[in-house]
């Protein structure tokens, strides 16, 4: 992985190159160092730039083509992420919940998170958005 994908802004793709991308960021997931201990990938963390990452919901990983964070939900917090890209743990304010858009085969739907999960889908959002938590000082 190089640092400098990270720090790069992901365009949007269609709903079969997505998924496509999708396929490969699980295959990633699934091997090697990462393997049990991912629970998020962006597609830029393995080079990538089309808008596309996967998150881990009840031991499964769902494909997120397009997404885009719409509205921050309750209060927000610090919080003390990990990154499968870093080996330090950085702070950064996180909102209890999210509604993520996203592109489905039948057009963009809208879903609510909250907790762990909100939590993942905006690390995952910041990295397609080109933030990079890591080594940044912490946002509001």
């Amino acid at each position: 992985m190089n640092e400098k994908h990270l720090s790069r802004v992901c365009e949007e793709t269609t709903y079969e190159d997505g998924l496509r991308e999708g396929k490969r960021l699980i295959m990633t997931a699934n091997m090697g160092s990462y393997r049990g201990r991912c629970i998020g990938l962006a597609h830029n963390q393995i080079g990538g730039a089309k808008r596309v990452y996967i998150v881990k919901d009840s031991g499964k990983f769902k494909i997120y083509i397009n997404p885009s964070i719409t509205e921050r939900l309750g209060n927000s917090f610090d919080n003390e992420e990990g990154c499968m890209s870093y080996k330090k743990r950085n702070t950064v304010k996180r909102h209890e919940g999210v509604t993520v858009k996203h592109l489905t085969k039948d057009g963009y739907i809208t879903e609510e998170f909250h907790g762990s999960l909100a939590i993942v889908h905006q690390h995952e959002n910041d990295h397609l958005n080109g933030l990079d938590i890591h080594h940044q000082p912490r946002r509001a």
